[in-house]
């Protein structure tokens, strides 16, 4: 951060309230606060006088919203993705834009393999089927919602993008799933090798994890839908690192 007296650092509410994390910036002489800023009316009432913004993942930042903090030079993302920040009007304003590469990376592969286990088991579905009474009075119930249920050990977990997220991810689900595969244009197979194998191509069974990097490396239509070869019990989930 620049030397100066008059650094103030705005905190996104987006993010929750201000928390000793944040404060200790005030030992470098900065003054630290809360703000909304999920308009450009927003700002220009509570944060025009930001040189340093500490944003959330969904409030807009477009080159509107930077200009109408002239002595903003730094935003910083409390997480992974910046898609909410347009990259190219901060760099025509000399706005220094910074993320946390590894925030959330635990949080979020416990979340995507806890949602890929209540899909296959459609522990949603027999959770109503207990509460409405079916599972004690209707053996058809029973026996419908069973249909399809498949064995964990018996399936093959797919990821696309293997980076922080599908990384620890992948490694979660080798304990869980019959087989890991991965696939990841950036990747090599030496660094895959430690959580899963690496394929190269289409990944055409089971389930599939697209975590895929909002990158222009990895912007590929054919990873937005099942490949060609899925077989039609393929469940597609996605989650972005």
């Amino acid at each position: 951060m620049p030397a100066s007296e008059d650094q103030i650092v705005i905190v996104s509410e987006r993010v929750g309230p201000v928390t000793a994390a944040e404060r200790a910036i005030e030992t470098t002489g900065a003054r630290v606060r809360g703000a909304p800023v999920w308009s450009l009316d927003d700002i220009r009432r509570h944060a025009d006088d930001a040189t340093v913004l500490l944003l959330g993942a969904v409030e807009p930042m477009g080159e509107r919203e930077l200009a109408a903090m002239p002595r903003c030079h730094s935003v910083v993302r409390r997480g992974v993705g910046y898609d909410n920040v347009d990259m190219e009007a901060a760099s025509r304003l000399g706005v220094v834009v910074a993320n946390i590469p590894d925030a959330s990376v635990e949080e979020v592969s416990d979340h995507v393999l806890t949602l890929l286990l209540a899909v296959e088991r459609r522990v949603s579905d027999f959770d109503q089927a207990v509460r409405m009474g079916g599972w004690e009075r209707d053996p058809q119930v029973v026996e419908s919602l069973r249909r399809g249920v498949r064995r964990f050990s018996e399936l093959i977990l797919g990821v696309v993008g293997l980076g922080r997220i599908g990384g620890a991810l992948a490694r979660k689900a080798r304990g869980v799933c019959g087989r890991v595969l991965a696939t990841d244009p950036v990747v090599t197979p030496a660094a895959a090798a430690a959580a899963t194998r690496l394929v190269q191509g289409e990944l055409p069974e089971s389930v599939v994890n697209p975590a895929v990097l909002q990158s222009p490396q990895l912007r590929n239509p054919s990873l937005r839908r099942p490949a060609p070869g899925f077989e039609p019990s393929a469940t597609l989930r996605r989650n972005s690192d």
